[in-house]
């Protein structure tokens, strides 16, 4: 550390943080994210984890199932379980619920993993829009489905699902403060630099835990929690769908 004001570095020393007698680590949080344990990484960053995409054209293939969807590439380390998600998305100021699926796809192609998002209530044209997708919880595991009506039943399903537990949770995390991507964006401007959205500095920033918040800042932020950074993204046209 002696070298660190020398090269005209700041560094704060943070106390050891502890939630219900687990400590937090960059660690536990990117395990978290590993085994689905959304409750257990909002836990830890003081607000949900997230990503950001740029939307673009894409396949078109959930239009054709009822289900378009807003399709994020994201880094190939990228830990997130493989799995069906409850989410809030960021356009802007506006924030909208759905569900979203991150995996290979396997009923289809088993290809590369791609974040895939369907958004509640919403009808019009995202092409070139930045999404904020933040992870409210965890639905259940991927899977491969027989054919395409299995598919669809299960998406209705999961769909119901996720519009209950989104509405739920990020219910509360709004009462217990601020909204969450806006004081990131916010902490992001007074900053004057571009990071990650998905960076822990940041997004503990938003969080409704602001001892935890202060002690996550440089710890773990320093210590390489994030999300991964998208390098791909694309969207098929979106219209509502009630599930």
């Amino acid at each position: 550390m002696t070298e660190a004001p020398r090269l005209g570095i700041e560094v704060d020393v943070q106390a050891h943080v502890d939630i219900a007698e687990r400590p937090v680590s960059s660690s536990a949080i990117r395990m978290a994210l590993a085994e689905g344990q959304i409750a257990d990484a909002t836990a830890m960053l003081g607000g949900p984890w997230f990503v950001t995409g740029e939307v673009i054209h894409g396949e078109k293939r959930g239009r054709d199932l009822g289900y378009p969807t807003a399709n994020i590439r994201l880094d190939k380390t990228c830990g997130l379980k493989h799995g069906i998600y409850a989410v809030r998305v960021g356009r802007g100021a506006q924030r909208l619920d759905g569900v979203a699926s991150f995996g290979r796809r396997p009923t289809f192609d088993n290809g590369a993993p791609l974040l895939e998002v369907f958004l509640f209530d919403f009808k019009g044209d995202l092409y070139g829009t930045v999404l904020d997708v933040a992870f409210i919880d965890f639905i259940r595991d991927e899977l491969k489905f027989d054919g395409v009506d299995a598919l669809v039943r299960q998406m209705d399903d999961d769909s119901a699902r996720a519009r209950a537990r989104a509405g739920r949770r990020a219910g509360r995390l709004s009462e217990a403060g601020s909204d969450w991507l806006s004081q990131s964006r916010k902490a992001e401007d007074a900053r004057g630099r571009t990071v990650s959205p998905g960076d822990a500095e940041l997004q503990a920033d938003a969080g409704r835990e602001q001892g935890l918040a202060r002690a996550l800042q440089r710890g773990a932020g320093a210590a390489g929690i994030r999300a991964s950074r998208p390098v791909v993204a694309n969207v098929s046209a979106m219209s509502a769908r009630a599930p």
